[in-house]
């Protein structure tokens, strides 16, 4: 499920980063996902918003169909800078978000 802060990883757009903050489970991708090295806490960037997406994350670049992210949703961090900034505001929304994940 997602929350009014988190958009569907398919639905991102070149340029943009993101947190993923829950995998659904589509069509058993969920396992399979992991695999490819996707995770939930993981920073990914969209490369290529077209069918199949290209995503980096962990010095990896992955073509992915859209279908098999469709129930992968991330916090969108807009840009790099935002991602790592030290701003009160965004990094306690970061953590309120990553202790509604983890339970932390």
């Amino acid at each position: 499920m997602s929350s009014d802060s988190n958009i569907r990883l398919a639905d991102m757009t070149v340029g943009k980063f993101g947190l993923i903050c829950s995998m659904g489970n589509h069509c058993n991708c969920g396992a399979d996902l992991r695999k490819m090295g996707l995770r939930e806490g993981l920073e990914i960037e969209v490369l290529s918003e077209k069918n199949p997406m290209m995503l980096r994350f962990d010095n990896t670049k992955l073509a992915i169909c859209k279908e098999m992210v469709r129930d992968v949703f991330v916090l969108d961090l807009k840009t790099k800078n935002a991602s790592v900034s030290d701003n009160g505001s965004f990094v306690g929304k970061l953590k309120n978000t990553a202790r509604t994940i983890f339970g932390a």
